[in-house]
């Protein structure tokens, strides 16, 4: 798998290579913006949904994987917060790089 990804500009003047950390990186800020954290301590009471694990990025074929697993409160909405944290890194993602593909996977991995 690739650790890149290669964008060329549009007057033709050079390609940017993209890492897949970069792109870690702008999904956890997209989580911090609805208020999503990695599990911590304590956090279980006033949190609606916290990760389970970190983000996993992969690029395979020019096209960047972002998995992502939360553990949700009980009494929360899942398909309204899995639906949100998809939208929030989808939108980071179209405003940091415009024109990439991407796949985001949100996956409940326990009711707490």
């Amino acid at each position: 798998m690739a650790d890149y990804v290669y964008i060329n500009d549009i007057n033709k003047k050079g390609t940017m290579a993209i890492s897949k950390t970069v792109f870690n990186s702008i999904a956890y800020f997209a989580l911090n913006r609805i208020g999503i954290k990695v599990s911590e301590k304590g956090t279980k009471k006033r949190l609606k949904a916290r990760l389970y694990n970190p983000i996993e990025t992969t690029i395979h074929h020019g096209i960047v994987h972002v998995s992502v697993n939360v553990d949700i409160k009980k009494g929360t909405d899942i398909q309204d917060i899995t639906s949100k944290i998809q939208n929030e890194i989808t939108t980071a993602f179209l405003c940091a790089t415009e024109h990439i593909p991407f796949d985001i996977q949100v996956k409940t991995h326990a009711i707490i």
